[in-house]
């Protein structure tokens, strides 16, 4: 990703592609942790949206919110994720 970001940042026509592909980055990443606990749907803004079976695995798993957040903002190398959004389906 590093290469990809050094060229974006010197062609500027390719500039906008920047955040999408930082987006997909972090959702990789996030998919990588995931471990079979959750599903990555999303990540905009500093928030991440993650898809888990049922209510009381949301519940346990957001008591791991902080650490996932800081193992994602580790691999990334930079602290995009601030937020966790669980849906439950």
């Amino acid at each position: 990703m590093d290469n990809i970001s050094k060229f974006l940042k010197h062609n500027s026509k390719f500039q906008r592609l920047a955040g999408p592909l930082r987006a997909a980055q972090i959702c990789d990443t996030a998919r990588g942790l995931a471990d079979g606990r959750f599903d990555v749907l999303s990540f905009k803004d500093g928030l991440i949206t993650l898809r888990v079976s049922s209510a009381p695995a949301a519940a346990d798993l957001q008591l791991q919110s902080q650490k996932i957040i800081n193992s994602i903002n580790e691999k990334v190398g930079q602290k995009f994720v601030q937020r966790i959004r669980w849906k439950i389906s």
